[in-house]
């Protein structure tokens, strides 16, 4: 359920009546056994994300500058 529907491990612990970390546990197991039961990214996609965490990257580093050079004030009370 957890592979075939995406989802959350917690929700379909519940549902199945088992811990959530014993089924993380199993889809983690599975999904090593089984590395082709689930479909990847192909070319195009791998690309574009790979250029959005790089945006991304840019992104963070570009706030924590901006963050750097804004004085803190205090709000009036």
């Amino acid at each position: 359920m957890v592979i075939e529907s995406g989802l959350p491990v917690k929700k379909v612990a519940e549902d199945i009546g088992v811990h959530s970390e014993t089924l993380r546990l199993w889809v983690k197991s599975h999904r090593e056994e089984n590395p082709s039961s689930e479909p990847g990214l192909d070319i195009n996609e791998r690309a574009r994300l790979r250029e959005l965490e790089r945006i991304n990257r840019e992104q963070a580093k570009e706030i924590e500058f901006l963050k750097k050079g804004v004085p803190r004030t205090r709000e009036a009370a």
